[in-house]
């Protein structure tokens, strides 16, 4: 695994990358606090992608890693791979070219008029703005059309989503991706199904289940060295601002899968994440709205509530609710939310965007609230899939119950986003002030799967854990016993690293404005 930095080396890499912004903005008052510096900002949407965007962001919590990589990318990758680009399917596949038949090599249709852009727009969300194509229907149909380059190219997508998290002062990413999905298969092929999940888990246990999690071990080694490589890590992990990122990954499994597959995921992710760090989680994706995730919603609740009781460790981030009336009838939007919560064990949510339409919407809210399980808002991929806005999108309605949001980007390569603008668009939609916008940040961060305790004893007044009351939050000497609780909990050193880096932050937005 690779070695944190010295948390001193960090704070100085990231102060750095901080102090470095932009020209002066758009208003001077007299006397001004970063309210004031923000209201000003706010004034067009130019100012306020600046200041957001170099705004140190804490955490993306929800983002795929296949998704979070830019079309250009798996481009360039297909060229150098010898790849071709069938222009009828709109897909990159694997050799031989067949030119004469409208499936030219990738590098020479680079170069053919048009040929570019035509790549681009089969492989993104760019180019659905015409009409001619849905965006919900191009979104999904990417991940088929790089599939080819995204299955051998996951260092370098790495190295390519953490390029953009320092450029963009986030802290952390907890990146979604599959591991042995082959191995996985033939695993659940050989299950004599039932609803005896004793048995089940019993028959999964075994020598197929351990070379698969040690299998899985291997290829992540071998996926973050060539991170490194392609960044130009030091061993150490010094380098480049991109170095310091850190990554987490949280396994997928597919709800369009039969029940022995997702059963057999499932066992996989809380195996895996009890033997390897750098796993966190598991999610369930594919449309929510696919015939198979319908008609097996009920039954796959019930299989992770299963594996999240046998494995109290495996922390579950669910996609729920990603409906609308117009993909789903009104039986299909009444609880999958609450599911989730109550049967399945998710202690984050993954879009929310029907809870309206739920049965007992305020009571899951309130136990959200209580519980405190976030909402991870993906504004930007809601608006491309499901068509909503700021009158229609539910941000306003969890907070008012008192649910946590934190902001994430789901796919932001696809969907043409970063996380800067989804705080944009979140200002824009909702009239955020500052205060809200640098809560969203740091709740990026406390409601990580990040392990060790929360800096903050009480987020609400921003009161820090009594270990660290004497210092200043982000103070790069702390005291004796504030450095000791730093020590013993990871989630609490990323924490405080983004107090610092906010710190650096807003003395210079205020130095701008004197």
């Amino acid at each position: 695994m690779r070695r944190p930095l010295p948390l001193l080396l960090l704070l100085c890499l990231l102060t750095a990358g901080c102090a470095a912004l932009p020209e002066r903005g758009p208003a001077q008052p007299s006397a001004m606090d970063m309210e004031s510096v923000f209201s000003a900002a706010r004034t067009d949407s130019a100012h306020l992608t600046r200041f957001l965007t170099a705004m140190p962001k804490g955490a993306d919590l929800h983002t795929h890693l296949s998704g979070a990589v830019y079309a250009e990318s798996f481009v360039a990758w297909a060229q150098q791979d010898g790849l071709c680009f069938d222009r009828t399917a709109r897909a990159i596949l694997p050799p031989p070219c067949r030119p004469d038949d409208g499936v030219p090599a990738v590098a020479d249709h680079a170069k053919a008029p048009g040929g570019q852009g035509e790549m681009l727009n089969a492989l993104s969300i760019r180019g659905t703005g015409t009409g001619m194509v849905d965006g919900r229907d191009q979104f999904f149909a990417t991940f088929g059309r790089f599939g080819a380059v995204s299955a051998v190219r996951t260092g370098d997508m790495l190295a390519e989503v953490a390029r953009i998290a320092a450029d963009e002062r986030i802290l952390h990413l907890e990146e979604m991706l599959s591991l042995r999905s082959a191995d996985l298969r033939a695993l659940a092929a050989t299950l004599r199904w039932s609803d005896d999940l004793d048995a089940q888990l019993a028959a999964v246990r075994g020598a197929a289940l351990d070379a698969a999690v040690a299998a899985a071990r291997a290829d992540l080694d071998r996926h973050e060295a060539r991170k490194r490589t392609v960044l130009g890590c030091g061993p150490d992990g010094t380098g480049p601002a991109a170095c310091a990122v850190g990554i987490r990954y949280i396994l997928q499994a597919n709800r369009s899968g039969t029940p022995a597959e997702v059963f057999v995921q499932a066992v996989f992710a809380a195996t895996l994440t009890g033997a390897d760090a750098r796993v966190v989680g598991l999610n369930l994706v594919a449309p929510e709205d696919g015939p198979s995730a319908l008609r097996d919603f009920d039954a796959q609740m019930r299989v992770l509530g299963f594996v999240t009781d046998r494995f109290p460790h495996l922390n579950l981030a669910l996609h729920a609710g990603e409906l609308t009336p117009v993909l789903a009838p009104p039986g299909d939007l009444r609880d999958h939310i609450t599911k989730s919560v109550a049967v399945a064990g998710a202690t984050r949510i993954g879009h929310g965007a029907a809870i309206a339409y739920e049965t007992d919407a305020a009571a899951t809210m309130d136990r959200m609230a209580r519980e405190r399980i976030p909402v991870e808002v993906l504004l930007t991929s809601n608006e491309q899939i499901l068509h909503l806005d700021r009158d229609s999108h539910p941000f306003r309605l969890y907070r008012a119950h008192g649910v946590p949001l934190v902001l994430a980007t789901d796919d932001q390569g696809v969907s043409r986003s970063t996380l800067a603008l989804e705080y944009v668009k979140a200002v824009r939609w909702f009239g955020l002030d500052y205060a809200a916008v640098k809560r969203l940040s740091r709740d990026s961060l406390r409601y990580s799967f990040l392990p060790g305790d929360d800096l903050w004893a009480d987020a609400e007044t921003t009161r820090i854990v009594p270990a660290c009351a004497a210092d200043g939050p982000g103070a790069p000497s702390p005291a004796p016993a504030c450095a000791g609780f730093l020590a013993g909990s990871e989630k609490a050193r990323v924490q405080w690293r983004l107090e610092a880096a906010l710190a650096a932050f807003e003395a210079a937005e205020l130095a701008r404005h004197r």
